[in-house]
């Protein structure tokens, strides 16, 4: 009986080994719950997606930061509608518009993190039609071969250098500042192409508008209340003028980069870009080089309403503010002034009272916002030259694409695409119906965007 009890008690620090073992092993072995990763760890974010706008079904990418890769712990959802990823990555969502959504944000969440798209997924209405597109705004040429050069006649064979800002009179006619070529242009409603000023010469000479007026690289124009032509003379640092009888005049800057206010003659301005004329016959201006926003009197004086000469943008109040690099401008019906800020790729507003703030738009110069037009409801489109694309913003920001992929071409058509444009004008009937003309700089003509 001793012996077997002895047997026993040796044996047993040998089970319990065993045993020991056994744990640990299972331990070891025993599949452990999933941690997350750094970047699932922190909450999802989108900056950007598109298109902004399609039928169901329609493929969208979503962008942003934190996204993981695992489908499981993200939910993605348009207007509430969850969607089916296609792909994921740590910064990248392929999926579809999900049946049953509506227009609304999209909005992406990973257990109690979440975020909303700041822009608004418009669903449209899929074609009734087999194979046919939805609705939408499509692009289609208006004036211009495409080839280089100062040909005028019928519109599909004259020739422009690098049409640039733009405007309309009161008869449908089109004048085109065509900066390379030193004139200014002008396309009747018919599409007839003309030279109204400018001999092609470099130079800052006065007179009559075909034999002698001289133009340096005009880069924008606008057209008064009694049918006077504006003109941002870019490269001799003066705003120009053009009367109906085709008269050409200076009407503010001494010819030489600088800044100085004070009466129109003497006054300097630097690479002047925009230039906007409100119903009293006051002309302002985007000072390009001198980061600031100018207005000439009908009296003829200079005064700076906006900028502090920075490069760097800021919102605050008019002279305080920074504004970088500004483009073209547009006035609203109560004064307000929009400016299309080049340097900041931001769109900025100086209210009447004098106060700068951002509305909108990309903090990236590479997007370069160079031109913009108001509709009758107050929504604002800007022309993004470095997006190739046009954006609506409405007066409660909400901002949609209206045409353009991003990337630089030369098509027409609902997926139209552009290179580089540089000039705006849109027309809008007393039916509200909408239509844009668009200076393609880089592809030597102008273009013609309506709805079908």
């Amino acid at each position: 009986m001793f012996q077997i009890q002895c047997f026993i008690a040796a044996r047993r620090p040998v089970v319990v080994l065993a045993a020991f073992i056994c744990t640990l092993f299972v331990s070891c072995t025993k599949p452990q719950p999933e941690k997350p990763t750094g970047e699932e760890e922190q909450g999802p974010v989108i900056t950007s997606f598109t298109p902004q706008q399609g039928p169901v079904g329609t493929t969208v990418t979503i962008t942003g930061q934190h996204f993981g890769n695992n489908t499981n712990s993200l939910v993605v959802t348009f207007n509430g509608v969850p969607v089916t990823f296609l792909s994921i990555n740590g910064n990248t969502i392929v999926t579809t518009v999900p049946q049953g959504a509506t227009t609304g944000k999209i909005k992406i969440a990973r257990a109690d993190k979440e975020h909303m798209s700041a822009a608004t997924f418009t669903v449209v209405p899929a074609s009734e039609q087999p194979g046919e597109p939805p609705a939408g705004w499509s692009l289609s040429h208006f004036a211009g071969s495409g080839a280089t050069g100062n040909a005028d006649g019928p519109a599909g064979s004259a020739t422009f250098r690098t049409p640039k800002g733009m405007a309309m009179d009161a008869a449908g006619n089109l004048y085109v500042a065509d900066a390379a070529a030193n004139r200014i242009r002008k396309i009747t409603p018919a599409g007839e192409v003309s030279t109204i000023a400018g001999t092609g010469a470099r130079g800052m000479n006065n007179g009559n508008a075909l034999t002698e007026a001289t133009f340096n690289n005009p880069l924008n124009v606008a057209v008064d209340m009694n049918g006077n032509i504006l003109v941002a003379d870019g490269s001799n640092h003066a705003i120009r003028k053009i009367t109906p009888a085709g008269v050409v005049s200076t009407v503010a800057g001494t010819g030489t980069y600088g800044f100085r206010d004070g009466p129109a003659a003497s006054a300097q301005f630097s690479t002047p870009y925009g230039i906007a004329v409100d119903d009293v016959g006051n002309i302002y201006v985007g000072d390009h080089a001198n980061h600031r926003i100018r207005k000439i009197t009908p009296g003829k004086v200079v005064t700076t309403i906006a900028g502090n000469g920075s490069s760097n943008s800021s919102d605050g109040m008019d002279i305080e503010a920074g504004i970088s690099w500004p483009g073209g401008i547009v006035l609203d019906e109560a004064y307000n002034i929009y400016v299309a800020e080049r340097g900041g790729g931001r769109i900025r507003k100086i209210a009447l009272t004098g106060q700068v703030s951002t509305i909108g738009g990309y903090l990236s110069v590479n997007n370069h916002p160079s031109h913009m037009a108001l509709d009758s409801d107050g929504n604002l489109y800007v022309l993004y030259r470095g997006l190739h694309r046009i954006k609506k913003y409405s007066p409660t920001g909400v901002e949609t694409d209206v045409i353009g992929t991003g990337d630089p071409g030369n098509e027409d058509g609902k997926t139209g695409r552009m290179r580089h444009p540089e000039g705006l004008v849109l027309v809008q009937n007393a039916a509200g119906n909408i239509q844009f003309f668009v200076a393609d700089t880089d592809n030597k003509m102008i273009r013609k965007i309506g709805w079908q």
